[in-house]
């Protein structure tokens, strides 16, 4: 009778499926970057590389999984460290793009304005 359960399924927690990450660490909020830029830019299309050239003004190249596999597995260290540059270029842009549209400043400033956790200005709004 001892049955190995999914914590993380989409069956013990439906809205967070739905509407945010369905990844859960305790003590640490986990934001769904995606799908919050849906609802701050009215976009057609929602990749890295086209939210980043419409609210960062920049453009950044698209590679496919193969080429970076391939970077990857190249005996020479300089594409292994081309495929890490790719990589830390996409993160320090997501951070950029959360910067750039102030989330983290606005989601502050109306938790602390309706007395509400930080996290339930996302999920819930002001209910």
């Amino acid at each position: 009778e001892d049955k190995n359960e999914n914590r993380f399924s989409a069956d013990k927690d439906e809205y967070g499926a739905e509407t945010m990450s369905e990844i859960n660490i305790v003590g640490r909020i986990i934001l769904n970057v995606w799908r919050m830029m849906r609802t701050e830019a009215a976009l057609t299309n929602y990749t890295f590389e086209n939210v980043a050239f419409h609210v960062l003004h920049q453009r950044l190249p698209l590679f496919t999984f193969r080429t970076l596999s391939d970077w990857f597995d190249h005996k020479s260290d300089v594409y292994r460290w081309r495929m890490i540059d790719h990589y830390m270029s996409r993160v320090r842009g997501t951070l950029q793009l959360l910067e750039q549209l102030d989330l983290i400043g606005r989601t502050s400033e109306l938790a602390r304005l309706f007395g509400i956790q930080f996290l339930h200005v996302l999920t819930r709004g002001s209910q």
